[in-house]
Parts: structure tokens; sequence; C-alpha cells
């Protein structure tokens, strides 16, 4: 096998000086053109793996020699072995794979209703701004640029978090070593397949974690990209604010004049959100500390075991082994030190923080984005049990893709249900509130009778489906973003909620006058999707 730069392709040997020489001369240029344009590289690589050239995994040496030319500024000339054909196939085999689930999901993405998460994220996007209540604004952004060139459709939504789902293992192709496995793991771990697939503000979060090490990984000039994908990452989740220092300790950079100049870059582009929090009472910033660390009913020491289970269940027991293995061993090369640096801190603070707040499994996902480029550095029993995950997690998301669509298992209280209750619900309450002869999402939807909430979920997917201006009606519930905007007062309205005993209001006091009808709305298999309670409530 023969060590090329990142642009050689494979030649045949050839004979004589003046021939060695121009293939060496090509070769150079090819680097050259590589290391100044980025996209040419990444589309190479893609190419590189479907034509059958890539790095060969099997070599642990070649891959450290190529590490560690990286962490000297030569990353544009780390070499790689070309393998054999036979080797290249996986690779090939993951991206078509990847590629093909990509495809899955833009089917479902039009066929399943959106989570209630997902339609206030996109109402939202109808009100763009500097920053909401629960999340910064990143996710607003986003769908309201995919609103723009798509409409108000499902598809526009979810499109986004899709494509993060392609591009972010893709960005990260050049510094993993496994690319078979590194591209298996976005297939195979259910918590970065899931979430790549939903708009959720986690989805951007994985894209920008991904692109922030890639760049830092690179080194030099780079660091400004890894500032910019750094603000990026905490314009979409808060969590991104521990990764800049982690890069620092990673690289080991302390004297590149290109990473402090990143991460002013960083502060920089931060500065309208921070307006906006100075502004607002650091709203965001406030809920995100209540909910993860200073929850009123914190679960004490138990919360690390809770973290430990979800992590079990939403990435398998096989990659919870695959990581442990990886992290006992000992970070040799550059890139493996950033993924260290940017995995155990991580999950450390989030198994402490679960101290003081109840935690949420997908909470940890940036942990499986640079756990999995660390795996993809081992071999022996960790890539085996990597592997087993991979084709595990794939199998339960095959599971659960089927236990939506056809109720596989019975279930009393189906969390499938979330997926198909937004339409049912939206069209019930339309019934009560459209006016006559108006159906869902027609200009006049807006003269409805008014519908308050007492959830924002119910008052999101209201709104999303059936155009009525739903809103959550303050104080009812936990704090949400419709308490930042403005709303009235009208003398009669219908009032949303979960089915439950009694008929005690949050509106009591401003509504006395009310009248319940219970709500089971079902999907178009006939299945109750869940039970609300409507009341018409007067002054």
């Amino acid at each position: 096998m023969v060590a090329l730069g990142l642009g050689d392709r494979a030649d045949p040997v050839h004979e004589g000086q003046g021939t060695r020489e121009v293939v060496e001369a090509e070769q150079l240029a090819q680097v050259v053109v590589f290391d100044r344009f980025p996209a040419v590289q990444l589309g190479q690589q893609i190419r590189d793996l479907l034509g059958g050239h890539g790095r060969n995994t099997a070599s642990t040496g070649d891959a450290v020699l190529g590490d560690e030319l990286f962490g000297h500024g030569l990353s544009s000339m780390a070499p790689i072995t070309l393998p054999m054909r036979s080797e290249r196939t996986p690779a090939g085999l993951a991206l078509a794979a990847l590629i093909g689930v990509a495809a899955v999901k833009l089917a479902l993405a039009t066929h399943w209703d959106l989570l209630a998460d997902e339609a206030y994220y996109a109402i939202w996007s109808m009100h763009p701004a500097w920053g909401y209540y629960d999340q910064p604004p990143l996710i607003a952004w986003i769908l309201w640029l995919s609103r723009q060139i798509l409409g108000d459709t499902d598809l526009a939504i979810r499109l986004p978090a899709i494509v993060c789902g392609v591009i972010a293992p893709l960005v990260l192709l050049d510094a993993v070593g496994d690319r078979a496995l590194w591209l298996g793991w976005w297939v195979g771990i259910p918590v970065l397949a899931w979430l790549t697939g939903f708009a959720t503000p986690d989805a951007l979060l994985l894209l920008a974690w991904a692109a922030a090490i890639a760049a830092a990984h690179r080194g030099g000039r780079a660091w400004l990209l890894a500032g910019v994908a750094v603000a990026i990452g905490i314009y979409a989740k808060y969590t991104a604010a521990v990764l800049l220092p982690l890069l620092w300790i990673g690289t080991g950079d302390w004297r590149s004049r290109w990473m402090w100049a990143g991460s002013a870059l960083t502060g920089l582009l931060l500065l309208p959100h921070a307006a906006w929090l100075a502004s607002h009472e650091l709203v965001s910033v406030g809920f995100q500390l209540r909910e993860g660390l200073w929850n009123p009913n914190p679960p004490g020491w138990t919360g690390p075991f809770a973290v430990f289970g979800q992590q079990l269940g939403v990435a398998t027991p096989f990659a919870v082994l695959a990581l442990g293995g990886a992290l006992w061993a000992r970070p040799l090369t550059r890139i493996d030190r950033l993924a260290w640096w940017t995995t155990a801190p991580v999950a450390l603070i989030f198994l402490l923080a679960s101290i003081g707040g109840p935690p949420e499994a997908h909470w940890l996902a940036p942990v499986w984005v640079s756990g999995g480029v660390l795996i993809s550095h081992r071999r022996g029993w960790i890539a085996r049990s990597a592997w087993v995950a991979v084709g595990t997690g794939f199998f339960a998301s095959l599971l659960l893709v089927l236990h939506t669509e056809y109720g596989v298992f019975p279930l009393r209280s189906d969390p499938a249900d979330r997926i198909r209750e937004g339409r049912p619900l939206a069209y019930a309450v339309g019934s009560w509130a459209l006016p006559l002869g108006v159906a869902p999402r027609e200009p006049r939807a807006t003269e409805s009778i008014p519908v308050r909430t007492e959830r924002y979920q119910e008052a999101a997917l209201i709104a999303w489906y059936t155009g009525i201006p739903a809103v959550a009606q303050p104080e009812c519930a936990r704090p949400d973003q419709y308490d930042l905007w403005p709303s009235s007062s009208p003398d009669a309205l219908l009032f949303v909620r979960p089915a439950r005993s009694g008929d005690t209001l949050c509106t009591d006091s401003a509504y006395p006058d009310k009248t319940r009808h219970p709500l089971a709305p079902r999907d178009n298999q006939g299945r109750t999707v869940g039970r609300w309670d409507l009341f018409e409530v007067r002054r």
C-alpha cells in the first residue's frame, strides 16, 4: 500500500524519474487546490467513497501518522493509505445507507404530523426575533427561511433537520478513522438518527458541533470557521457554550493567534442575542438553568443513574460500552484529544446537572458526535461493540417506525400518539371554532372564535394546522413564549386542556360561565390519539 496526499489518486507504478516528477507535480497541484477550497475537498471525499478512493481503516499506524501531521498544521497533506476496492466497499455502502435513511425521513416528514414542539417552533418562525423564552433563536430563523421556499408545509419544517443529518457526518469525514463506522453511526445510533429527522434545535446543534470540531482539528485560519460554528451552535442551544474552551484544551493551540481571533469572532457574533437577553431579563438563560440545574423538584443523586439509563435506551448498551472503552484508552493524536475533550467533560457536566434538575435523554446528543469520532479511531472489541450498536440501534428505530405506523405493540399510553395527534386535535377544535363554511388554513380562519389553551403544545398544533390564532393562556401552566407576546381578553372563547376530572379552570376568575365538551379525536386509521376537554367560557 502507498501513502498519498489527500488529493492523490491511485496511479499505476511509473517507471523513470521524469514520469515520477510529473506525477508528483500533479499530486501537489491537487493538494493546493484542496487546501484552498474545502468544498472541493468534501466533494472529492464523497466521490472517493462512492468511486473507491478512501482511507484504509485497517492500518492504525497510518491513521496515527496522519493525525500527527494534522497536529502540525499539515492537514491538507495528511497521508491516507489507498486500500483495495474490497476494503473501500463498506464506506460507500454506509454513505448510501445515510442517504437512503435521509430519503425515508423526507417521506415520513410529509406523512407524520408535527410534534407539538415542532409546531411551537414553526409558530416562532412567524415572529422572527433575536431570542425566545425557551431557546435561542436559530431554529426559528431556519424555519422562517425554509417556509419562504417551501411554504407553510410540514416538509418545510422538517427539511432543515434532515439536511443537518446528512451534512454533519460529512464535515468530519476527513477527521475520522473508520469512515464506514462513522457514517453508519449516524444511521444506527437512535439519538442521532431521530434528532435529525424532526425540527428541533438539537439537529442544528449537532451540525454546528461537528463543524466546530472539524475546523479546530485543521487549526490555523480554520479557527475562524470554528468560531463561527461555535456561535451558530450557541444560537441553536446553549449547550454549545461549553464547546469553545473544550476546543482550546483539546488542541492546545494556546499560542495560535487564529485561535484567539476565532474566539473573539464567536463573542462578536453573539452580541445581538446578548443584547436581546439583557432587554428581556435573561429569560431564556434563566429558563434553561431552572430546567436543568435548579429545578423545584430536583432528582438528587438518582439523577446521574437516570441519565445513564436514558443513554442505554437512546444510544443502545453497546454504544455506551464502546464509548466507555474509547474514553478509557489514552488519546494519542490531535483528533483523539479533541474528541476526548468534547466528550468526557460534556457527559460529566450533564451527569452533575441531573442532580439539580430532571434530565432529558437528548441533552447528551453532542456527546455521541464527539464520541463517534473517538470510537472511529479504535479497533478490536471497541469497534466490534460500535458496529453491534449500529445494527441494534437501526433495528430498534425500524421497529419504532413500524409501531408508529401500524401500532405493533399494545400500549395503554402510547408515545407514538404524539406523532399522530396534531391534525386530529386541530381539526376537532376547528370544528367548534371556525366560521361556518371555512376550512382549516383558509384566510378567514383568523376570524374564528378565540381559542385559548392550558399549555403551549395544544396552542401550537391548533394554530399550525388550522390557521386559528390559538394561544396559551398566561399563568395556566409553565411560562412559555406566549407570555412574551401580547394577547387580548375577549368576552367569550374556547378553552382547551388535556382531559382530566373536575371542571376547575385557570380562567375561572375571568370566565366563570363555562360548558364542557369532551374531545377524543381519531387519526385516519381510526385510532384514538388522545383525550382533551373543550370548554365554552364566557365572562
